[in-house]
């Protein structure tokens, strides 16, 4: 190793050690409250809907969005959320449609953040044409829910959808997070994904139900469906289904236990590391 490779290695070591002596001091002068030493400022903005609406399209970067039924008639909308990128809320074309607005200068990109945006949606109960959510980094939560279609996607973030009808089709697209369905009737239901688990418990489709992941266990807990396609490379399937399958297993190094029967619907399940253990419930 050259004179100079090692200066400038000790005078890396140096900056580093630097800057966690003054990130310490800091932290200790606001008694470890990491809120207090972010350079982003929030508010709360809250929204009425007075304007009648069918469908409901959510855009969103980094926020936790969550849909929860409304205690009355009417729709309310809680933005928690930075001042230079709040999200705009309308009625358009019979749509409640909620999209980030940025208005940040080039130099506010670089900031010290803890804090995570949301967004929260007290929802009347009544049927809606169609349901999507589009977000970058943060959870989603549904509950309590009729729809003609929906249509759940998140880069890094965890879905959750509890109490759902959906007259269509329930589409997920997850690249990071775990995906947990609960009590949930559809069409057809797709789930797509790289990294995570899925959980499926008292889930019914009126066609197919078709999970992908790269890594991840897929459980089924009293789901069912005309026809089950199952993939994943490193994970386990495992569960209980309500009606019996024709089962066409491929699993390289794991274990299968699958019930013998020979009619009812295919369901095909493939993993290359990974248990496949299925049974039918009684």
């Amino acid at each position: 190793m050259s004179k100079k490779i090692k200066i400038w290695l000790i005078v890396a070591s140096l900056l580093i050690l630097f800057g966690a002596v003054i990130f310490s001091i800091c932290l200790i002068s606001v008694n470890g409250d990491f809120m207090k030493i972010s350079t982003s400022k929030f508010q709360t903005n809250e929204y009425q809907i007075t304007e009648n609406f069918e469908s409901i399209s959510i855009t969103a970067d980094t926020a936790n969005i969550e849909i929860v039924p409304s205690n009355d008639s009417t729709c309310a909308v809680k933005c928690v959320e930075k001042e230079n990128r709040h999200h705009l809320v309308s009625v358009k074309d019979k749509t409640l449609v909620i999209e980030l607005v940025d208005t940040r200068k080039w130099y506010e990109h670089i900031d010290i953040n803890f804090r995570q945006p949301s967004i929260t949606i007290s929802l009347p109960q009544g049927y809606y044409e169609a349901f999507a959510v589009k977000c970058q980094t943060g959870n989603i939560k549904v509950e309590d829910l009729s729809v003609g279609s929906i249509n759940l996607k998140v880069t890094t973030g965890n879905i959750t959808a509890k109490k759902i009808n959906a007259l269509g089709d329930f589409e997920i697209n997850v690249v990071t997070g775990k995906t947990l369905l609960s009590e949930v009737n559809c069409n057809n239901l797709t789930s797509n994904g790289t990294t995570g688990d899925v959980k499926l418990e008292k889930v019914v489709a009126n066609g197919i139900i078709n999970v992908k992941r790269n890594t991840g266990d897929i459980c089924f807990d009293s789901c069912d469906a005309v026809e089950l396609l199952v993939k994943t490379t490193t994970g386990d399937v495992k569960g209980t289904l309500l009606s019996s399958k024709i089962f066409i297993i491929d699993t390289s190094t794991g274990k299968k236990d699958v019930p013998k029967t020979t009619i009812g619907g295919k369901c095909e399940i493939t993993t290359t590391t990974g248990d496949v253990i299925i049974s039918i419930k009684q």
